[in-house]
């Protein structure tokens, strides 16, 4: 043994290397940083250049201008142009919005064809007595150009007419009075117009129109061949340029003028003075007597004259002066009347002494 004792080193354990399969995580994972790295500049640099070209169509995209609105009742005209130059639309959309709201409707009336340079446009599904906000829009693609912004309010119908009533004057006419509309709706009243339609039928028909008169009574004079016998019902309605109220109406039986009377007998009484009689008519189409008008004129000579002014009611007979002097012949005769009117003339011929 020595001077120094003998050290004994312990075994030194071998550094083992990176094992295959650890290298390859790791150089994949070094991979799909890089990787990572890479899309994201490029997703960059398309953001960029996408953000640059949405931009540059959005400013050159053509919007519609020099918007204009007509309205005429619950219809609206819109027309327009489009610029020259720029980027064209493939779309052109009506919007709506009722006014002072936020969210805009596409109308249905839409995708309008191109080129628009100038394109009338006719709106006519708005709610009427509304105020809307109207605009054009281009489209291309996702990228879209507003045109101004007009405000337009539209008319509603009118009010309907009140308390109509008819009174016959004729066998085949009529007036027709009524109380005028209480509101025109916001568009001025054109007229009124007068209507029948037979009962279980929707088929109305037209008897006549009229301009409205001033202040609230209005009327219509109607000369038409209502079906005789049979009930109608009539109405009356204001129209403006938004179209027709409701109607006020009314209930209506036409009858026809009374036959002719079948029995009258005349009978000189002497002093220039004559009795005639007379029976009822042959038929009165269900209509009640309301007079007999009286008649006379010298025998076969021009046109009988009124006698009796305003008729008489309750009996069938009436004394008549013959003015001429003895000898003289006349025709007296009667006609039976009804609210259709009168019925023909019967007479008989005496003599006066």
């Amino acid at each position: 043994m020595g001077l120094f004792p003998r050290c004994h080193r312990a075994a030194s354990r071998p550094i083992s290397p990176i094992s295959t399969r650890h290298w390859r995580f790791l150089r994949a994972a070094l991979g799909g940083v890089l990787v990572l790295g890479l899309l994201t500049g490029w997703l960059n640099a398309a953001t960029v250049t996408f953000n640059a070209n949405t931009t540059l169509y959005a400013q050159w995209l053509q919007t519609p201008q020099n918007l204009v609105a007509s309205v005429l009742g619950k219809t609206v005209t819109l027309s327009w142009s489009l610029p020259t130059g720029g980027v064209p639309p493939n779309t052109l959309n009506l919007q709506y919005r009722p006014s002072g709201q936020s969210i805009w409707q596409n109308f249905p009336v839409n995708n309008l064809p191109l080129p628009a340079t100038a394109t009338p446009t006719t709106l006519s599904g708005l709610t009427g007595g509304t105020s809307d906000d109207l605009r054009v829009q281009s489209q291309y693609g996702n990228i879209n150009g507003n045109s101004d912004i007009v405000t337009t309010s539209t008319a509603n119908v009118p009010g309907a007419p009140t308390q109509l009533a008819l009174k016959r004057t004729g066998s085949t006419s009529l007036t027709a009075t009524w109380v005028s509309s209480n509101g025109d709706g916001g568009s001025p009243i054109l007229s009124y117009k007068v209507m029948f339609v037979l009962p279980n039928t929707n088929a109305w028909t037209v008897l006549g129109t009229c301009a409205p008169a001033s202040g609230t009574s209005q009327s219509l004079n109607i000369d038409y061949a209502l079906p005789y016998g049979t009930m109608v019902y009539l109405a009356v309605v204001a129209s403006n340029a938004a179209g027709d109220s409701d109607g006020s109406f009314a209930s209506y039986t036409a009858y026809t003028t009374p036959g002719n009377i079948p029995w009258v007998k005349g009978k000189a009484e002497g002093g220039g003075w004559a009795l005639l009689k007379w029976s009822a008519p042959s038929y009165n189409d269900g209509n009640a007597i309301s007079l007999y008008n009286t008649y006379q004129r010298l025998s076969g000579q021009g046109n009988f004259l009124d006698y009796s002014n305003h008729g008489i009611q309750d009996h069938l007979q009436q004394h008549m002066k013959l003015s001429r002097g003895a000898w003289t012949r006349y025709d007296i005769g009667v006609k039976a009347q009804n609210d259709a009117g009168e019925g023909p003339i019967s007479y008989d011929t005496v003599r006066n002494h």
